[in-house]
């Protein structure tokens, strides 16, 4: 919106009451259906009336109800909206790792502050991390984070014209889960012209991986087999199928 406002009232010298006439111009033409007349010291037009890069003066002139006084004036031109941040989410959680991610209105860059601690402002976190080019869809990750342990964050971001917007501050909790070791064996037993059987197990760290399909493939014969109890599971195949040396 648009808001033309009168700083020092006029006066009558007889106690007349005052009206403000506020006239419009849109790139130097008056626009005439939004004049009005009012003892207010304001006149707002709304942004549906606006467009960006339109140069748009307001004049002011008083009257007592008998002859006007002298108008003021003033001008400006729209610009791109004032930064605003929106729908900041945090996923991606790891031990050591998260992604931040927003939007804003208009193009601007990505940062983000972080740190163990709550702070009062952006410029108070010790640690920052950027995004790529200016964008409207911004995701920034931080990297080398502790696991299990809070951090606390505030998004920024910055448009062409240096105007900034930070988010209010969030915190989210890194993972305190361990990657599992994920192991395989193997084996195969049979004799010479029989048939031969091909067995394979499955445990992550330790534990039996049960119901988990595993491929076995050799001189183009793929065979498969589901895990069972113990996390193994195993096929039969001809010998002569796999060849000598195989």
């Amino acid at each position: 919106d648009l808001t033309c406002t009168v700083t020092t009232p006029s006066t009558d010298a007889d106690g007349d009451t005052v009206t403000y006439e506020y006239e419009w111009y849109k790139d130097t033409v008056l626009q005439p259906a939004l004049t009005t007349t009012t003892t207010a010291l304001s006149a707002t037009i709304g942004s549906a009336n606006t467009a960006k890069d339109e140069t748009w003066k307001c004049v002011v002139t008083p009257n007592d109800g008998t002859e006007d006084g002298p108008s003021g004036e003033d001008q400006v031109t729209i610009g791109d909206p004032a930064v605003v941040i929106t729908g900041l989410r945090i996923g991606h959680v790891t031990r050591d790792s998260a992604v931040v991610n927003w939007e804003t209105n208009v193009p601007a860059s990505s940062q983000v502050g972080f740190d163990t601690s709550s702070k009062g402002s952006y410029d108070d976190y010790t640690w920052t991390a950027t995004g790529p080019e200016p964008t409207c869809h911004h995701a920034v990750v931080l990297a080398g984070l502790t696991e299990d342990t809070t951090y606390y964050l505030r998004a920024k971001s910055t448009d062409k014209y240096e105007r900034s917007a930070v988010s209010d501050e969030v915190s989210f909790t890194t993972s305190n889960l361990q990657q599992p070791d994920l192991a395989y064996t193997g084996d195969t037993s049979g004799t010479c012209g029989a048939d031969v059987t091909l067995a394979g197990t499955l445990t992550v760290s330790g534990t039996p991986l049960v119901g988990k399909t595993l491929s076995f493939i050799c001189n183009g014969w793929t065979g498969t087999a589901v895990t069972d109890g113990t996390g193994e599971g195993e096929v039969t195949v001809a010998a002569a199928r796999l060849g000598v040396g195989t």
